[in-house]
């Protein structure tokens, strides 16, 4: 397996149950891009949140965002 910000977050989450279906980042900002779940400032972050953010145009490389969660 490929580790990446994204498999780490999804090893995490799986271990308590929550199954993340995307293989990139940029999937999962797209899934949930139009929530009302968005917090806009960081002061607003809360332990527990995801955050991430997306690269528009994706290098060679095939990096298109990162994620993390606030612990």
């Amino acid at each position: 397996m490929k580790v990446n910000c994204l498999s780490v977050i999804q090893e995490e989450l799986t271990d308590k149950g929550i199954n993340l279906p995307f293989n990139r980042v940029f999937e999962l900002f797209d899934a949930i891009e139009s929530s009302k779940k968005i917090k806009q400032k960081f002061s607003e972050l809360s332990i527990g949140d995801i955050v991430l953010w997306r690269k528009n145009i994706i290098p060679i490389s095939g990096d298109s965002g990162h994620i993390a969660i606030i612990r």
